[in-house]
């Protein structure tokens, strides 16, 4: 285990923000807000838990057998697929670098889009996957290892940034990677999302130790501010009530937060019923009118020149 200072503004001034019966804790920045877990364990160690078993059980739920149920998975990305598509539609020849990739299904969604596609990524069990299942171009690298020079319109982080053990020396290497107009597109989870408040220490975002981090709207855009990058967009998920109710009553107590999936497919079953929708989207209004935020946000940058 290892202690460090707030990697936002450098400074070791903090308060507990909350203490786990695993003995991890999360600290709060007394000078930025930043809430990171102190002690963490080392960067060696972390690494060998990006196995297989991690991605498989955690990420996948399970190993897609056969073109089909690849498919799947790669269509599963369609919704930021489009997203990213329609920030650069009017170029030839874009290129993409997907931190973190995986297995590697979204850039195998961005190579069926015309896209040319690399990937990063520190788990040796998803790098062979990509590379092997999918055909995909992705490094075995860390961000400080991989050396670029201004070669992508966009680079994309899902749910990477948290994880890293010094997010702004990467960030500003990461600004080297894009081109003079390169967006960076970050989409991470919102520690003051209702759904934080709702689970309290049942949070399936916290991910301890996995989620060094713990970032809201204000500190993405500080830290990406401090390392070469302009916001040109924020984009918070909308607290969804419908779908909480149903995780709420799925089995598992009141502050249950099931994993990613549990709740989804039931959902999209229930969804297509006409009355159902109509309900839903009145369910919606609340939220939207007292500005509830959901687990999730997501944040387009632009490098400065």
């Amino acid at each position: 285990m290892e202690n460090v200072n707030c990697n936002l503004c450098g400074e070791n001034d903090y308060k507990t923000f909350k203490v786990f019966s695993d003995n991890y804790k999360l600290v709060k920045c007394n000078n930025c807000g930043l809430v990171y877990l102190n002690p963490r364990p080392k960067e060696e160690e972390m690494s060998e838990e990006y196995n297989e078993n991690y991605h498989v059980d955690k990420i996948l739920q399970s190993l897609p057998s056969g073109e089909k149920e690849i498919n799947d998975k790669i269509n599963k990305n369609l919704g930021r697929i489009n997203e990213i598509n329609k920030l650069k539609e009017n170029i030839n020849n874009r290129k993409i670098l997907d931190i973190g990739c995986g297995a590697g299904f979204f850039l195998a969604g961005m190579k069926r889009s015309g896209w040319t596609v690399r990937g990063i990524e520190i788990s040796d069990w998803a790098k062979n996957y990509a590379i092997e299942i999918l055909n995909l171009d992705v490094e075995y690298s860390s961000v400080e290892e991989a050396d670029y020079r201004e070669e992508f319109d966009v680079i994309t982080m899902f749910h990477v940034l948290e994880h890293l053990p010094d997010p702004s020396d990467s960030l500003l290497k990461i600004s080297k990677f894009l081109k003079k107009d390169g967006l960076l597109v970050i989409k991470g989870p919102n520690i003051d999302s209702f759904d934080r408040i709702w689970h309290g220490k049942n949070w399936r975002r916290y991910d301890l130790p996995f989620h060094f981090y713990h970032f809201n709207i204000k500190s993405y855009k500080n830290i990406l501010i401090k390392n070469n990058f302009s916001i040109s967009e924020v984009k918070p998920q909308t607290w969804n009530p419908f779908f909480h109710i149903l995780e709420t009553f799925s089995g598992d107590g009141l502050k249950a937060d099931h994993p990613s999936g549990f709740v989804q497919n039931r959902y999209q079953e229930l969804i297509n019923n006409p009355i159902i929708k109509v309900l839903n989207k009145m369910f919606l209004i609340f939220p939207y009118i007292f500005n509830i935020k959901g687990r999730d946000v997501t944040i387009i940058a632009k490098k400065r020149s």
